[in-house]
């Protein structure tokens, strides 16, 4: 098994799926921008945080089987003209 095997099987088992899936494209990224060690980590760890906040916020959606998903892009505001007026 190589390093690179090893590592990707470790960061498995400590889910951090994103970074085991990102951090060989990464790590090349890093070396041709000469970046640090703190800041390649901290972009990984960054990239982590991301993936398991829309997995989170995902997972909650699912359990609290809505009928319908909306989101404030798709209401329509015309309707309701009235409501709007303060007088």
């Amino acid at each position: 098994m190589t390093e690179i095997e090893r590592l990707r099987e470790q960061l498995k088992r400590l889910r951090l799926h994103t970074i085991a899936s990102i951090f060989e494209d990464e790590a090349g990224k890093a070396s041709k921008s000469q970046m640090s060690y703190t800041a390649f980590i901290a972009r990984l760890v960054d990239e982590e945080v991301v993936s398991k906040t829309d997995r989170s916020i995902n997972a909650r959606i699912a359990k609290a089987r809505f009928p319908a998903i909306k989101t404030l892009e798709s209401f329509d505001f015309s309707f309701s003209r009235h409501c709007l007026r303060l007088r």
